[in-house]
């Protein structure tokens, strides 16, 4: 993973266990683990960062409505026509960015995808001794495939959150509890007992949900007036400009900023 990052122009460093000890106190790590630093990394703020999309979208003239359930898609020979439970809509193209619900969405509209909603979770802690932490990806054998990952708070000093990668069970998205796993929560605390400097609970755990691609890829395709953007298996928020590029390229029938070819839905059959 480190030499495919560094393939791309980014800067991926090894870090000794001690050295990770003496910059980050907080964080337990063994003298054998091997480790790497990417000093540019950052955590998006989610909420923010999606309000100040919808801000940008609305400036340049969209108009963003909340609150409107989107019941299915009709392709037509001419277009397609978006349906509500009030209202309906007509236009040469639709994008359907729709998350765990684009697979019964994109099924309405005559496209067949195996995108499989999963009900995963995260748990919140805060270091008793405030401290500054790194995101922290841990990749090993003990854990795999459901690797363990943290996430600090950048607004809250010692504050972090941690979940299990692509641990939960298939659901639907309308039909999903809301309930953490109470096993998934032992493991990560646990997880965060071996790795973090004493902490307690900040805030319990809450549940979200995945959209999975059989090979954990997105999808990103048109089919006919439908544009596909499926940033799928728990990775692609971070995308979010790029992706954002290359639907607007799909939509406008222009070449993808790079290649695509991997993401697209034939892939499935």
């Amino acid at each position: 993973s480190a030499a495919a990052t560094r393939a791309t122009g980014v800067a991926v460093e090894p870090m000794t266990a001690p050295a990770i000890r003496e910059r980050w106190p907080a964080l337990r790590i063994e003298d054998d683990v091997e480790a790497f630093v990417q000093e540019d990394g950052g955590v998006c703020l989610a909420e923010r960062t999606v309000r100040a999309q919808a801000r940008v979208a609305a400036d340049a003239g969209a108009t963003v409505r909340e609150g409107v359930r989107v019941e299915r898609i009709v392709a037509t020979g001419v277009g397609a026509e978006v349906h509500t439970q009030d209202e309906s809509f007509r236009s040469p193209l639709v994008v359907v960015t729709a998350g765990p619900w684009a697979g019964d969405l994109l099924r309405s509209a005559g496209i067949d995808l195996p995108l499989v909603p999963s009900l995963e979770q995260v748990t919140y802690f805060r270091l008793d001794d405030p401290a500054d932490l790194p995101t922290v990806i841990d990749w090993d054998d003990v854990n795999a495939p459901h690797d363990p990952y943290t996430v600090p708070n950048p607004e809250q000093r010692g504050a972090f959150k941690v979940a299990l990668h692509l641990s939960g069970p298939p659901v639907h998205a309308d039909r999903r509890s809301f309930e953490p796993d109470p096993d998934r929560v032992t493991r990560v605390v646990g997880y965060a007992r071996s790795r973090f400097a004493p902490h307690h609970d900040d805030g319990g755990s809450e549940t979200c949900l995945y959209t999975n691609t059989p090979d954990e890829d997105f999808v990103l395709d048109r089919r006919g007036p439908v544009v596909i953007g499926s940033p799928c298996s728990g990775h692609g928020f971070k995308f979010a400009p790029f992706l954002g590029r290359v639907l607007a390229d799909l939509a406008l029938a222009r070449p993808a900023p790079l290649p695509i070819e991997r993401f697209l839905s034939v892939r499935f059959g």
